[in-house]
């Protein structure tokens, strides 16, 4: 018996050819949105760290340290500090200590392990010398400014991790900040 042909069966294959085609079309828009929604997320809570020196000269003496900035707008948790003057790697503030020249005031303020708020600045060691003007310490600022190393590891909320050096190129993202050593600074 030959087969009937019924005039809506053309229909019905264009119209399930154009739900699977606007099926695949919805699937790549959704998908595209989501890609656009994490980096939204990811940039809303981006965070950037600035590594820099300082040598203040003022009237009561003259001070050195170093500063770290959260500049980005996210919350960055600082996971290592590594410091190095010339090869020697600085475990601790004490070993920071007997690199500078004597007669000063030392301070330190651990950043390891601290979780900066946008805005926020931390400083994590400052050498202040009483009565000595910027002239007298000149050489040492130059011995610090041409063999000092100062890195930080940086994640944000999404563990998402970054280096960060006296260099102040662009954070150099990392995998993890696990890597030792790290300095107690």
């Amino acid at each position: 018996m030959a087969r009937t042909r019924r005039p809506w069966s053309r229909f019905e294959t264009i119209g399930s050819i154009a739900a699977i085609v606007v099926g695949i079309a919805a699937i790549c828009v959704s998908t595209y949105q989501a890609h656009i929604m994490r980096t939204e997320i990811r940039a809303s809570i981006w965070p950037a760290i600035q590594v820099g020196g300082f040598i203040s000269a003022h009237p009561q003496g003259t001070s050195i340290g170093m500063r770290v900035t959260n500049v980005g707008v996210g919350p960055a948790m600082v996971e290592r500090v590594r410091v190095y003057v010339g090869d020697e790697f600085i475990a601790s503030f004490n070993d920071l200590v007997k690199t500078a020249p004597e007669g000063g005031n030392h301070s330190f303020d651990t950043i390891r392990g601290r979780i900066m708020a946008s805005g926020e600045t931390a400083t994590p060691f400052a050498f202040e010398y009483p009565g000595r003007s910027y002239d007298d310490l000149v050489e040492t600022f130059q011995y610090y400014g041409d063999h000092m190393r100062f890195e930080v590891c940086y994640c944000s909320s999404l563990n998402e991790c970054w280096v960060r050096d006296l260099d102040n190129h662009r954070p150099k993202p990392v995998k993890d900040c696990s890597a030792a050593p790290s300095s107690d600074l």
